[in-house]
């Protein structure tokens, strides 16, 4: 088990948006893909995004959560995070 008390990772704990931040923090800089972020954005709806884009986060999280804004203005298939079968 993990354990914090850094006040920036607990924020909206509880809440969905809670999670979404818990697990971009555990994920971290290298792993958080703008692909990642279109999931999150889909599955919080635009409400709880919003809410979690203004919790008081590191500037790598705000520039990945910023690039799903970008992403949207072209046209794209969010992807499956379901492991694929191999042959």
């Amino acid at each position: 088990m993990i354990h914090t008390s850094n006040r920036r990772q607990l924020q909206f704990a509880g809440e969905v948006a809670g999670t979404a931040l818990s697990a971009l923090w555990y994920l971290g800089k290298s792993n958080v893909t703008p692909e990642v972020v279109a999931v999150i954005e889909s599955t919080l709806g635009s409400q709880k995004f919003q809410r979690l884009r203004s919790a008081d986060i590191p500037a790598w999280m705000a520039k990945a959560l910023d690039s799903c804004r970008k992403r949207k203005r072209t046209a794209w298939t969010p992807i499956s995070l379901a492991p694929t079968p191999r042959p």
